[in-house]
């Protein structure tokens, strides 16, 4: 069994929760894209948890999966393991896997989104943790793949491709180019530390649907904040409706059982752009 779970308004829908809950139903949930701009919440005994790059369903049974769609800040993502490894929750790989194809947030793309959204007339209301610049690298074909950031031989030679061309990005919008190559000794360990986790999520579950195991696929952010779909041009960077999860994730559509589709009683937005059924009366 195959089922999608997005949000069908503008994010904050509650799709974490209704995870969490379907969850123990399923053997596998999977991520499939966005970033660390998302997030859903862990209560552990009387200890609360945000997390924003680890699929719900961290307190059930399934394996949980973060698909090549997904943008990986390994900060974010290590600190995740260790704050819940802390609580007495063990992230290991037999727990958790992240696809080798995965894009890498780099220090440098950070810095270039924050840039961008400063040099705007109009913001667009960007979170600022680099996951349109690295989305951008995914479409140019310039990304640090994990698999990239997890080679001692591949990372450097890529960073001394990439980092002439990002270094004169950043100075063409006012910032300081050191930000390209001052942290690729720490990435480079940030690599080795997520090594373990590396799969390939479509094989998985390819192989997990045709042995009759269930897959439960989980969406980030909302349909009208689809980089195609949404309200342009305040979107994500990604596409967020549940067709895209077959894209992202490798698996074909006739596959696809049942699409959950979460809304909530009144709609709310964040950050800028419009909201057609905005009240502006008092409340």
């Amino acid at each position: 069994m195959f089922t999608i779970i997005t949000g069908a308004q503008f994010g904050d829908e509650g799709k974490g929760k209704i995870v969490d809950v379907l969850g123990k139903d399923y053997d596998l949930v999977v991520r499939f894209q966005g970033g660390n701009n998302a997030g859903h919440t862990v209560i552990v005994g009387d200890d609360t948890y945000k997390l924003h790059l680890i699929p719900s369903g961290v307190l059930t049974d399934a394996r949980l999966l973060i698909g090549p769609g997904v943008v990986v800040d390994p900060i974010v993502l290590i600190q995740e393991i260790e704050m819940l490894r802390s609580a007495g929750i063990e992230i290991t790989s037999e727990k958790l896997g992240i696809d080798a194809k995965a894009s890498i947030i780099m220090p440098y793309h950070i810095e270039m989104d924050k840039l961008r959204e400063q040099r705007r007339t109009k913001k667009i209301g960007t979170t600022a943790r680099g996951i349109g610049f690295a989305y951008i690298d995914k479409i140019s074909r310039d990304e640090v793949r994990l698999a990239d950031l997890a080679s001692r031989d591949a990372f450097p030679r890529l960073m001394d491709e990439l980092a002439p061309q990002k270094e004169r990005a950043i100075v063409d919008l006012g910032g300081d180019p050191g930000v390209v190559r001052e942290s690729i000794p720490d990435y480079t360990g940030y690599g080795a530390t997520l090594e373990p986790y590396i799969t390939d999520v479509s094989h998985e579950l390819n192989q997990a649907l045709d042995s009759g195991r269930a897959v439960l696929a989980e969406g980030a952010q909302g349909a009208h904040l689809d980089i195609i779909h949404g309200t342009q041009k305040y979107v994500t960077s990604s596409s967020t409706v549940a067709g895209s999860a077959c894209m992202y994730l490798g698996v074909g559509p006739t596959r696809v059982d049942h699409v959950v589709g979460i809304v909530k009683a009144y709609i709310t937005r964040v950050g800028e752009g419009p909201l057609p059924t905005e009240d502006h009366g008092e409340i």
